[in-house]
């Protein structure tokens, strides 16, 4: 009898797992024995003359149907109690069954989200048909992803990178001084608060606030005044900075940064711009004179970094709220809301968004404005020859939308039905069927 009930119990939780695999949704309450199971059907043909009628006379008393509340119920029963058979482990790893639908199979196992789509290409954007005015106006800001998935890797201090000559020397540098000739010796001299290093033989100098070309002429002519000797000059591990982020930014405040660090490394360690922040307005302010203003346009576009300056301990980098905002949308390479930094004309706007797509439709740019904080007006211009966009000036919230050329062949013909070669075909003049 209680091999019976053992082979009940196996069973019964096949069954339920077979269910649960197979998809069945919540709320059915009932579940009938699925006999088309193979692994059901082996421990069923597996079974003596007395086990099977044992277990048609169970599920005999349950109406033939097993309900889905009474089955764990068998597993708190006495005499099943403590009973897992390795076959209902293994039952897992069954592969999950595929069903048969209009003719094809379908695989029940679930994929990830957006795994195995493909990502639209420029080309496919070229060749998209699409109805004429029906584009997306789904934009974000340009540049800000920049400063997206940022980790503790991004601000890493920098090791074993050779300082430039305009590098500045200042308290905590450490400066690796070698003598020969008169003298030999070698010193690891570290900068004081005072900005001093004390060498033997030589005694105190100030070198705080060099550059470290200025540093290594000078000890180079103390070194050969006072003690005859050649001397090489070399830094070793350098100082970390004080600096301050500041403004329209996602964690304003002080951060220790490693010597080499620009404005760019202090805008990655502050989290980037708010969504209200500008990356035309980027200030450095050192002594409360204004050192430079970055565009990180001319970063992203250009790859232009003469504005990213080096920053010094006590710096201040400051985000101003952004400026003007335009978007475009429709057939241009870089759909998006940019900022603009001073009056701009629809030209500069199309080449910031990388141009017009090869099906854009020239002769007719529209432009939706909101009109001195009253009304919201619409305007159409014709750009085919491209002179009317450079006259045409921006303003702070219009959306420029550059729609599709038509969505059908104009000098095509169709060919279908019992033919040898079916498809389309160029229309000329003089065509016959």
């Amino acid at each position: 009898m209680q091999r019976i009930k053992y082979y009940l119990f196996l069973v019964a939780v096949f069954f339920i797992l077979h269910c649960i695999g197979s998809g069945t949704e919540s709320h059915n309450d009932v579940y009938a024995l699925n006999i088309d199971d193979s692994a059901t059907i082996q421990v069923y043909q597996s079974l003596s003359p007395e086990q099977r009628s044992a277990l048609e006379r169970e599920l005999k008393n349950k109406d033939g149907l097993l309900k889905r509340e009474p089955v764990p119920g068998l597993t708190e029963r006495p005499e099943l109690k403590g009973l897992v058979p390795e076959e209902s482990r293994r039952r897992e790893d069954v592969p999950m069954k595929k069903e048969v639908r209009d003719g094809k199979e379908e695989d029940k196992t679930r994929k990830p989200d957006g795994e195995g789509k493909r990502i639209k290409s420029l080309f496919d954007r070229y060749r998209t048909r699409e109805s004429y005015q029906d584009i997306s106006t789904d934009l974000r800001p340009f540049g800000y992803e920049f400063f997206s998935g940022l980790d503790g890797r991004s601000f890493l201090p920098l090791k074993n990178i050779p300082a430039s000559s305009d590098y500045i020397i200042g308290p905590g540098d450490e400066v690796r001084i070698m003598l020969w000739g008169r003298v030999n010796a070698r010193y690891d001299l570290v900068v004081d608060r005072d900005g001093n290093i004390s060498i033997p033989q030589i005694g105190p100098l100030q070198v705080s606030g060099m550059r470290f070309d200025e540093m290594k002429t000078f000890l180079s002519e103390q070194a050969d005044q006072i003690v005859g000797a050649n001397i090489n000059v070399t830094l070793g591990s350098l100082k970390s900075i004080q600096i301050f982020v500041l403004g329209e930014v996602n964690n304003p405040g002080s951060y220790a940064l490693d010597s080499f660090s620009t404005i760019t490394s202090a805008l990655l360690a502050a989290g980037g711009p708010t969504d209200i922040g500008s990356l035309r307005g980027i200030v450095l302010k050192r002594k409360k004179e204004t050192v430079v203003e970055m565009d990180f346009y001319d970063f992203l576009m250009a790859g232009d970094r003469a504005q990213d300056r080096v920053l010094q301990s006590g710096d201040v980098v400051f985000v101003r709220t952004a400026g003007p905002l335009v978007g475009v949308a429709g057939n241009v390479r870089r759909p998006a809301i940019y900022e603009l930094k001073e009056e701009s004309d629809l030209s500069s706007l199309l080449s910031m968004a990388g141009d017009v797509l090869p099906s854009a439709y020239t002769l007719q740019i529209q432009v939706e404005r909101i009109q001195k904080n009253e009304k919201h007006v619409v305007i159409d211009i014709n750009n085919e020859d491209l002179a009317a966009s450079e006259d045409f000036m921006l303003k702070d919230g219009d959306l420029v939308k550059v729609f599709s050329i038509v969505d059908k062949d104009m000098n095509a013909v169709y060919l279908e039905g019992n033919v040898k070669r079916p498809g389309k075909y160029a229309y000329t003049p003089g065509m016959m069927v």
